[in-house]
């Protein structure tokens, strides 16, 4: 029984978490690319007309395996010489068109590629006009997706470009909504990049073929891989709705960190509410400027929480005892933890107080750690997998974030530009305890630093039901992973 299957299963017998549908929405166009070699065409799932490969097997493009999602055996290799002689092209059909919306989701995982290669194009329905095209550029620090409805392109782009070697899924989503056009860009569920633009969609569609693997024809070729294309030609998924349409092709959940903080199980039970980082406690409103004492502080109502802290030079991170050399912050910050805004909510033009989204607020100078295996106590037979989020700060001060597991440093940037928001995929193995996220204000004082932590989510799914029993077997001799310890006291 593959991944999939078995999380359908559990995610009702064994965390009692309902799982989240997409809703009616199927797609209009569908093409796996489950083909593998000896093939150059490839079907549409819907039973639209086929696309077809250019470009000479094992010399230009081949077919790798395992593919994307969750038990795909194939994805589509383009360019694996390095040159431009291969892309592949699906003949114009209104399943592939944009009316007043439309939703392409679709694997990719790019090549490592030396600078100066210049524009790469995942896909793209363009012609004169574009219904919608993704590109990339490593030289400028460019991950577009984009549209033309013939007033020139109108595009959304984070600012940096995914790093290579990693399977990920993009859904980028367009509406007409009024007189905008509402775009939005997503990678593994999460947003990374919106935009409005005074434009009409509808005028946006033409009658050429989508490419794969270019932007269009022989133009701006991609060196990587590309796999499990999806059209929704007349519907822009939500937030909600892009989260499932991940799950539901991995096999995963997301569980929510801003849901913990705000008193919650992980899966939308929580309320909005604060931490006092000076001792702990849990609070309903906000306040202003606060004084810490250089002590790492329990949780003790939140059994996902382990500790809270001001963070000021060598700083104690977890309740392992576990320190960091951190800046010094003269022990002073502003307001508490929150799961909504403490000041700014908009990173890349997304704003993440608004429905569909989830934030966790760390006005500078603050920290929070979770406990891993209470989160695991809690949903037994899952195994957590990643943390993800887009973080950033959002004023004209200066700020800095920083990530850690069990004291080690993962992932951080010093004096983060306001209101630019990064893609944070931090891998969890079995035996990491604690994950703590940290601000500090950047050297020149806590004033107008508002740090915050975009749709914060754990990736998580359940075994093969093999490896289950195995850590069941281990977990009996009292000789488990390290995943299953005792509850805090």
């Amino acid at each position: 029984m593959g991944r999939n299957a078995v999380l359908w299963v559990g995610c009702v017998v064994l965390a009692g978490a309902a799982a989240v549908a997409y809703g009616a929405v199927t797609p209009s166009a569908h093409y796996p690319l489950e083909e593998g070699p000896g093939n150059t065409t490839f079907a549409d799932a819907q039973g639209g007309l086929s696309g077809t490969i250019a470009g000479t097997e094992g010399t230009h493009f081949q077919w790798d395996s395992p593919g994307m999602p969750a038990g795909h055996q194939q994805k589509l290799h383009f360019n694996i010489d390095g040159g431009t002689s291969s892309s592949a092209t699906i003949p114009d059909q209104a399943s592939l068109d944009a009316g007043s919306a439309v939703t392409v989701s679709v694997w990719f995982n790019r090549d490592p590629v030396p600078g100066g290669t210049g524009w790469q194009g995942i896909l793209g329905k363009r012609g004169t006009t574009t219904n919608y095209g993704l590109n990339l550029n490593t030289d400028s620090n460019a991950f577009q997706w984009y549209f033309n409805d013939g007033s020139g392109f109108r595009v959304v782009n984070p600012g940096w470009v995914p790093s290579p070697g990693v399977d990920r899924l993009f859904t980028g989503t367009l509406e007409q909504v009024g007189s905008n056009v509402v775009s939005k860009a997503y990678l593994s569920g999460i947003p990374v990049a919106a935009g409005a633009f005074g434009e009409t969609l509808s005028t946006a569609q033409n009658n050429v073929p989508v490419t794969l693997g270019a932007s269009f024809g022989s133009a701006e070729r991609f060196r990587g891989t590309v796999d499990n294309l999806k059209v929704f030609n007349s519907d822009a998924l939500s937030p909600p709705e892009v989260r499932a349409l991940y799950e539901q092709e991995t096999g995963t959940r997301l569980f929510s960190l801003a849901d913990v903080v705000g008193g919650g199980n992980g899966w939308g039970t929580g309320v909005n509410q604060g931490i006092d980082p000076t001792d702990g406690s849990i609070e309903t409103s906000h306040v202003q400027s606060l004084t810490g004492d250089g002590v790492y502080h329990a949780v003790g109502a939140l059994s996902f929480v382990d500790g809270v802290f001001i963070p000021d030079d060598t700083s104690q991170l977890d309740s392992a005892g576990n320190t960091y050399a951190l800046p010094g912050t003269n022990n002073l910050t502003w307001d508490h933890v929150w799961n909504s805004p403490v000041g700014g909510s908009d990173l890349n033009g997304i704003d993440f107080n608004t429905a569909g989204h989830s934030m966790i607020a760390l006005h500078s100078n603050k920290g929070i750690t979770f406990d891993l295996d209470e989160v695991r106590l809690a949903n037994p037979g899952w195994t957590i997998t990643e943390f993800r989020s887009l973080v950033g700060g959002t004023s004209s001060g200066t700020s800095d974030y920083w990530v850690f597991l069990d004291g080690q440093l993962m992932a951080s940037r010093i004096r983060s530009p306001a209101n630019v928001g990064y893609l944070l995929e931090v891998p969890i193995g079995l035996n990491d305890r604690f994950l703590t996220l940290v601000s500090t204000d950047g050297g020149d004082g806590y004033g107008s630093d508002q740090v915050f932590f975009g749709d914060p989510y754990f990736e998580m799914y359940i075994p093969e039901p093999s490896t289950l029993l195995i850590w069941a077997g281990l977990a009996g001799l009292g000789i488990g992973a390290g995943w299953r310890r005792r509850k805090k006291s």
